[in-house]
């Protein structure tokens, strides 16, 4: 099955899931076309995007919190929302969830016994120096001595590469000359540290064999995974342990593609924990079946 297929099933299956499941016939408008989708819920019916069991917890709990919906929150395979309806049970429950979170973040031997979760993580100390919009992880789980920053995927499979805007011909040398004669244009120009701190985590002779009249970040999700696990890097200490991870569906080549491809340089002592949703749903199952039950329904073909 190639990734376009892929997506196109999981469209199909979100698309029944509205009418039979949600009882919803309209389709939504995808506001940058401004066209009808049938795997689109209407924006006034968006609060269906949870589902069934947590749907009025969340929502009163969204009402305490600062989170910002992201723009197309409204589409039944947002990212935001999966990320909601996977995590917001254990943030009231954490005895029930504690040891499936170790285990499924393949921590069991953490002593820690809480952990709080925290939606639309922001590194208010900056140490990337990202003017504008700082980015926002998806998930940040804090075990007070190990602490995870999530990033959550599902049918992502587009090139959200480095930003166009600010390209230039620099861009195109090798990436060991991009690095040791200071010519990356975001660096440069808006005083980054991206490719500053790539040396800390990724073999760069690796990546110059590979990157010869490129540069990584201009390659889609690795640009994103690239920060993360920079960023992961940069917050770890010998006190706290920070680790970057990646939950994706294993049907969606194009992302498993892009980790693989980050994971094939990374330095020996720096992680990158990948799991796939099926692993995570599948898992879940021993702890909370109901659960488990719901997000296989809606998530998984």
């Amino acid at each position: 099955m190639s990734n376009q297929d892929y997506i196109e099933n999981v469209y199909q299956h979100l698309s029944q899931y509205k009418v039979n499941k949600l009882k919803i016939v309209e389709d939504g408008i995808y506001r940058k076309n401004k066209k009808p989708y049938k795997h689109i819920l209407p924006d006034k019916e968006k609060r269906l995007n949870i589902i069934e069991p947590i749907r009025d917890k969340f929502w009163n709990y969204f009402k305490t919190t600062k989170i910002k919906l992201h723009t197309d929150f409204h589409h039944l395979n947002s990212s935001q929302a999966l990320c909601f309806n996977l995590f917001y049970p254990m943030i009231n429950r954490k005895e029930k969830y504690l040891n499936f979170l170790k285990e499924i973040f393949e921590c069991k031997n953490n002593e820690e016994d809480n952990f709080d979760i925290f939606f639309e993580w922001v590194d208010n100390f900056n140490l990337m120096r990202q003017e504008g919009i700082k980015s926002h992880h998806d998930v940040f789980i804090d075990f007070g001595k190990i602490k995870y920053l999530v990033e959550i995927k599902y049918t992502e499979h587009t090139d959200a590469s480095c930003s166009s805007s600010i390209r230039n011909a620099n861009c195109n040398n090798n990436i060991i000359d991009i690095i040791n004669k200071n010519l990356c244009p975001l660096e440069k120009d808006y005083k980054t540290l991206y490719m500053s701190y790539l040396s800390n985590c990724y073999d760069i002779k690796k990546l110059g064999s590979k990157f010869k009249n490129d540069c990584p970040f201009n390659h889609g999700e690795q640009y994103q995974l690239m920060r993360y696990i920079e960023l992961a890097n940069l917050k770890s200490t010998s006190a706290e342990k920070w680790i970057p991870v990646i939950i994706y569906p294993e049907k969606n080549q194009f992302i498993g593609k892009e980790v693989e491809k980050c994971k094939e340089f990374l330095l020996q002592n720096i992680e990158l924990l990948e799991i796939t949703l099926e692993q995570f749903i599948d898992k879940l199952e021993l702890y909370d079946p109901i659960l488990s039950n719901w997000l296989k329904e809606r998530y998984i073909i």
